[in-house]
């Protein structure tokens, strides 16, 4: 009988270090926030400060006796199972019809290829407007040193075409 496979370190402690950041982030970013916010819901927090007073159980009692609550509990079950369906569905039967070779396989391979041309135009309109001199992201720049960034006035702030 063999031996399983067992993963070989140079010191026992490097795994530790290895996995102790990507841990600690999970438990500040993950695990702390819903802790406190489960802590928070035992309190009934004053609109505009003055401190909290606690109320233990009933902000419980009371969402749960609420109709609209379980209304939109349902309405979120019934969006969640037709959403994921949906997304499972729709492109199985694509490409079942692209690759089958049916007669709707033309128009499944198109709408199949569209996320690709979609994304394509949809990055250069965030990029034209993240660079726009007006109203991007090197705006204010502009603003504190005017025409340090003016791509439609000096030519060799372009990065599209030659200044010659």
């Amino acid at each position: 009988m063999s031996q399983p496979a067992q993963a070989l370190f140079g010191n026992r402690w490097l795994p530790v270090f290895l996995v102790a950041p990507l841990a600690l982030l999970i438990i500040i970013f993950f695990y702390a926030p819903i802790f406190q916010a489960f802590y928070w819901s035992f309190f009934l927090e004053r609109p505009f400060g003055g401190g909290s007073l606690f109320v233990g159980w009933q902000n419980f009692a009371r969402v749960l006796a609420d109709a609209q609550f379980w209304e939109a509990g349902r309405r979120t079950l019934m969006f969640m199972v037709v959403g994921s369906s949906l997304a499972v569905l729709v492109p199985l039967v694509l490409a079942l019809a692209a690759d089958r070779g049916l007669r709707l396989s033309r128009p499944a391979r198109n709408v199949l290829i569209w996320p690709k041309g979609v994304a394509g135009a949809s990055i250069g309109v965030v990029f034209a407007f993240m660079f726009n001199p007006f109203v991007g992201i090197l705006a204010p720049l502009n603003q504190w040193f005017p025409g340090i960034w003016a791509p439609g006035v000096d030519c060799r702030q372009e990065l599209t075409r030659d200044c010659h």
